[in-house]
């Protein structure tokens, strides 16, 4: 499939899942904190399934230009520039268009730079995106459900809940371990050599260890920054080939 072609396919496969859960919304089969979260766990996970359509030499940017589009909306929609309640009412927590200048534009602006800085070459922009995506996004799920049990005897967070941190760890290993399988199966390359079954899980399970820590941590406003940051940089050093050794 050609360069454009690719964008195109991908931008439409994630466009028609932004679309089929703001109409999910409307019909009142997913409450608004449902979409929310949907939007924020699926998006990343369905824009790496689909990696494999890329295979240009200059396809990493080819494939930065999905969320890169879908920034410069959340930017625009923000800003007041373009108008689209849909998107607003799925997207934010409290119905202000300003607030997809924060969160939702860091969400987007992480995918660029994990696409572009690792791409298939590291699995650290796999990590890192299963850890904003799958971790982040159940850690409020399993918080908001689950969450009877504080985090209150640590010193640096009283809003934090056990379960939030423990989905925030097993959603990030599993989604990582899962992806990284996935794309290894279907030839892309991740530079991961010739690590096992069992290498992998451990070197996802210390990265998901560091994202859920970070996670834990009372900074809300930046976790869609700090916890993919964590878990890229500590997959850098736990699934190097040279842990093969």
């Amino acid at each position: 499939m050609g360069a454009a072609a690719s964008t195109c396919a991908a931008g439409a496969v994630a466009l028609g899942l932004v679309r089929g859960v703001q109409a999910l919304r409307d019909r009142g089969a997913l409450s608004a904190v449902a979409a929310r979260k949907t939007m924020h766990t699926a998006t990343g996970l369905v824009f790496m399934a689909l990696w494999p359509v890329f295979t240009t030499p200059a396809a990493r940017w080819w494939a930065a230009a999905v969320p890169a589009a879908l920034t410069a909306k959340f930017i625009a929609v923000g800003s007041g520039a373009l108008d689209d309640p849909k998107l607003v009412a799925s997207a934010t927590r409290t119905g202000d268009p300003r607030e997809l200048l924060a969160g939702p534009a860091l969400y987007g602006a992480v995918h660029v730079a994990a696409t572009l800085a690792a791409w298939t070459a590291s699995p650290a922009g796999v990590v890192a995106l299963c850890a904003l995506c799958a971790g982040d996004g159940l850690a409020d799920v399993a918080g908001r459900r689950f969450g009877r049990g504080r985090l209150g005897p640590l010193p640096w967070s009283k809003r934090k809940t056990w379960a939030g941190s423990a989905a925030c760890f097993a959603g990030s290993a599993a989604a990582s371990l899962g992806m990284i399988s996935y794309l290894r199966a279907a030839g892309v390359p991740l530079g991961v050599g010739s690590l096992s079954h069992a290498q992998l899980a451990r070197g996802c399970a210390a990265a998901a260890a560091a994202a859920a820590a970070v996670e834990s941590l009372p900074f809300q406003e930046v976790d869609n920054l700090t916890v993919p940051a964590a878990a890229a940089l500590v997959a850098r050093a736990a699934l190097a080939p040279a842990a093969a050794r």
